[in-house]
């Protein structure tokens, strides 16, 4: 059975708290750890549970592997915690995707393992191997990689990464004078947020719409079309600007 090395990072789920320690599993190994209370923080703890609870995520780093797996909190700094949460994050990203080229390419269970290990060793770690993949195709094949399963992970790798997500946002200025103003802009606004653009109240009468999308070019004439539409409304005094 797979264990952790010393002093390696690891992400963990706490099982069960005790008056003086908790046990966590550790998500990347089948495998439990102990964190005794003297490691949670830097200070003296008087009560364990105000730090710890069952099902909580932390990062613990691996201090001792004499008579189980002995993990500590304290010595694990932010910047460690966010790039370990980090890697996790795309390790797991890695795993689904994996999945996905497995199933298309209709590949065994060695098939799988094979493949993991061999963009482990080539690329240091799976989801550099799928980046790989989206980017620099032709890797593989240098690499002399081919092969149904490795064609379905380049299709799969290059849906999943290299998108780069954007904002576009406007500042929207709204007013009406007619008859039941507050609900014919509270109706203008709903329209927008049916087009998937989310709308947020600043004051009287600003308003910040926003969407998150991956083909900026494309989306940003329709994003434009919908807050035209909406602050041209004839029963409303509208303008907006584009941030």
């Amino acid at each position: 059975m797979k264990k952790p090395s010393e002093r390696e990072f690891v992400v963990c789920k706490i099982t069960k708290v005790n008056p003086n320690s908790a046990y966590a599993q550790l998500l990347e190994y089948d495998q439990e750890g102990i964190i005794h209370i003297s490691e949670i923080a830097r200070g003296w703890i008087k009560d364990i549970k105000k730090h710890l609870k069952p099902g909580q995520v932390v990062v613990a780093k691996v201090v001792s592997l004499k008579g189980g797996i002995n993990l500590s909190i304290k010595r694990v700094d932010p910047t460690q915690e966010k790039m370990k949460l980090k890697e996790y994050k795309f390790d797991l990203k890695a795993e689904r995707m994996l999945e996905i080229s497995v199933k298309e390419a209709n590949a065994s269970a060695d098939e799988k393992e094979r493949m993991r290990e061999k963009l482990t060793e080539e690329f240091g770690s799976l989801y550099e191997g799928f980046k790989i993949a989206a980017k620099k195709p032709d890797m593989f094949a240098d690499k002399g990689m081919k092969g149904k399963l490795v064609e379905s992970i380049k299709s799969v790798a290059k849906k999943n990464i290299g998108h780069k997500e954007f904002v576009l946002k406007a500042e929207i200025r709204m007013k009406s004078y007619k008859p039941g103003g507050v609900n014919i802009i509270k109706k203008a606004l709903q329209e927008l947020e049916k087009g998937g653009i989310k709308v947020r109240y600043i004051s009287a009468p600003n308003y910040i719409a926003t969407i998150k999308t991956k083909n900026a070019k494309s989306d940003k004439k329709i994003f434009t079309e919908l807050i035209e539409k909406a602050t041209r409304n004839s029963d409303i005094e509208g303008s907006y600007e584009l941030k």
